[in-house]
């Protein structure tokens, strides 16, 4: 006879630990913590868009003011010049003066892009005059001139600013090449630097007792007499502004102050160049430049 042994296994009771979770007191701490350091990193981030978006305005106004003064300055040096160095010191500029029957080149469909003084806030335009030979044969855009290289053939480099229709219409510093001899425009007025939004010119005129005088090219008593020119630029950032909204004023050389309401940053640059075709002026003048 077999015996049968049923053995029965106690299954340990599972404590009570085991179930214990979180109350609603330790959630709402923790969302509470949570929603700090959420917000806290929030901040910095906003923090640092906002100093990324401040550091970019400038480094796109400093690029616009470096590449204009390159520009304006290289050409401004080469007003005046002359392949003939016994020749006596040339006009360094072509004047604005639609009415004149010996400087006729300035005609009604082109006067606004010989040299001008605005006048108020409105910016100045100057046309650089140079020589053309076989070294300066090209405007500022790169177009060929018509007239050959001959000691009485010029070539004017003019600089104004306008609204570039192909960038929405962003205030823009132009260039555009006149062949003086030819009375001819070579090519199309190119944007040459974005962001521009104001150009001033004086004219460092010096006297009979070799001082010198920074005026506006409508008290230029003999343009033959300027020596040097002062130039003045208030670069923008594009886009809506990276600044705080408020009221700012600039004043460029001897325009009136630019008041603005916006949160663009600008910035303003300012050179002085002396012209290299001067040295003639001292050699028919004797001031001893």
């Amino acid at each position: 006879m077999k015996t049968i042994i049923i053995q029965y296994h106690r299954k340990t009771p599972i404590q009570a630990s085991y179930y214990k979770g979180y109350t609603l007191l330790e959630l709402m701490i923790a969302m509470s913590l949570g929603l700090v350091l959420i917000g806290g990193a929030i901040q910095t981030l906003i923090s640092n868009q906002e100093t990324f978006n401040i550091t970019d305005a400038i480094g796109s106004t400093e690029e616009g003011g470096r590449f204009s003064m390159h520009f304006l300055t290289q050409d401004i040096r080469m007003a005046g010049y002359s392949a003939n160095p016994q020749s006596n010191k040339s006009n360094p500029f072509f004047i604005y003066n639609a009415d004149s029957t010996t400087n006729a080149y300035c005609t009604a469909d082109s006067n606004d892009w010989c040299s001008k003084e605005g006048g108020g806030i409105v910016s100045d335009q100057i046309a650089i005059l140079k020589e053309i030979d076989t070294f300066i044969d090209s405007d500022c855009n790169g177009n060929a001139t018509v007239s050959e290289a001959d000691k009485s053939n010029m070539l004017a480099n003019v600089y104004w600013i306008a609204n570039d229709i192909t960038n929405d219409s962003l205030s823009s510093l132009f260039c555009r090449g006149y062949d003086v001899s030819a009375a001819a425009w070579l090519g199309d007025a190119l944007p040459m630097v974005g962001g521009v939004e104001s150009f001033q010119v004086l004219y460092g005129e010096v006297n009979t007792d070799g001082n010198t005088r920074y005026v506006s090219l409508d008290r230029v008593e003999k343009m033959t007499s300027v020596i040097a020119v002062k130039i003045g630029v208030l670069v923008t950032e594009s886009g809506d502004g990276s600044l705080s909204e408020k009221s700012r004023s600039y004043s460029v050389l001897d325009a009136r102050p630019f008041t603005y309401n916006d949160k663009k940053n600008r910035t303003l640059y300012s050179t002085t160049v002396f012209l290299s075709n001067a040295k003639l002026y001292s050699i028919n003048q004797g001031l001893g430049y």
